[in-house]
């Protein structure tokens, strides 16, 4: 099967570990520090955040350069096929933007759009940059 040449598991598996822990590691800092801002129960935090345009945003964007670096870590561990490798990292968080199992169901619909439409041109980058990191050291 050619569909299947050049992926590298390992890679995979360690750019989706940085997408994955990074975002726990954030959302459980904009949990504490909205807390922290916002006296209330510790059981709303999680709402308040969906249902903060500011606070989202940076969840947004912290989500994006979380998904940078996962494509960006996937291309310099992958030995070939390193774009298709971030392109299918990309794609594999993606079935986790859908699946109500894995996070929360309560994101405004505009979150969700940007991050469909951004994240896999996003990782595509992190992949681009590695690969000229690459080559300009292999120089």
């Amino acid at each position: 099967m050619r569909i299947f040449k050049g992926i590298s598991i390992l890679s995979l598996f360690l750019g989706f570990l940085v997408e994955q822990i990074g975002s726990m590691v954030c959302r459980f800092i904009f949990v504490f520090i909205l807390i922290k801002a916002i006296p209330s129960n510790v059981h709303d935090a999680p709402g308040l955040i969906y249902s903060n345009s500011f606070y989202l945003l940076i969840v947004l964007l912290v989500t994006l350069l979380l998904s940078w670096l996962g494509g960006y870590v996937t291309a310099r561990i992958a030995k070939a096929s390193k774009i298709k490798n971030a392109v299918i990292l990309a794609l594999f968080f993606e079935l986790f933007i859908f699946n109500p199992l894995v996070g929360p169901t309560s994101y405004p619909i505009w979150y969700i759009i940007i991050l469909l439409i951004l994240n896999i041109p996003v990782a595509v980058i992190g992949a681009k940059i590695a690969l000229r990191r690459m080559k300009s050291s292999a120089v």
